[in-house]
């Protein structure tokens, strides 16, 4: 047995408890947090949980976009991803806010189902480290105010960043999620795991 070490070093061996994934995706809260961000619309996503291994920088064209995000993967699979972009690129904003009105119209304007649908889009104003020597222009700091208005307006999780595409993506991609007394879900998922898998009145025993 593997545990048989800990046994000859007269280490109580109190459980074992196997990875939930779901313990380490952060929510939408955190993110703007750990990304010195504003959620501009969406709050209601807020508390939600996004995988960072559904994080993926967007560069493509509009049509591409579409097709990897929503046409080749179902949306009840791929519940909640986060799209990275800069915030120049309002054909992908505008194509990201179309397709979330549609997935709300769709699921009843519902987003915290085990099956709904609730991407986030993270728009960046600034330049990646990589990149020291591009300036932005004043205008390229924020969305189109119509776009903004739009996002809105659908109440779609809209996050703005300062950092660059890739510095924000490594942000999210690295960030370890926190317990927090008030992400209730979390703390509920995390005793329904673990209460399970360890042998708590041999713990109370001392």
């Amino acid at each position: 047995s593997p545990y048989l070490p800990i046994s000859r070093w007269g280490v109580p061996l109190l459980g074992v408890v196997p990875e939930l994934s779901y313990l380490s995706k952060p929510t939408l809260a955190e993110l703007e947090k750990a990304l010195d961000g504003d959620l501009l619309a969406g709050h209601r996503c807020r508390s939600l949980h996004y995988g960072v291994e559904n994080s993926f920088l967007v560069t493509t064209g509009l049509r591409r976009f579409l097709r990897r995000a929503f046409e080749q993967r179902s949306p009840s699979e791929w519940r909640r991803p986060l799209f990275v972009t800069h915030v120049t690129r309002d054909d992908l904003l505008l194509g990201y806010l179309a397709q979330h009105q549609r997935l709300m119209t769709a699921q009843g304007g519902a987003v915290d189902g085990p099956r709904d649908w609730a991407g986030a889009m993270v728009l960046s104003t600034g330049a990646s480290k990589g990149f020291p020597d591009k300036e932005a222009f004043p205008d390229d700091t924020e969305p189109l105010t119509y776009l903004t208005q739009m996002a809105k307006d659908s109440n779609a999780p809209v996050l703005i960043t300062r950092y660059g595409t890739l510095d924000a993506l490594h942000i999210i991609e690295s960030y370890t999620a926190k317990h927090s007394i008030h992400d209730t879900a979390r703390v509920s998922a995390a005793v329904a795991h673990y209460e399970p898998n360890i042998d708590f009145d041999a713990l109370l025993q001392g």
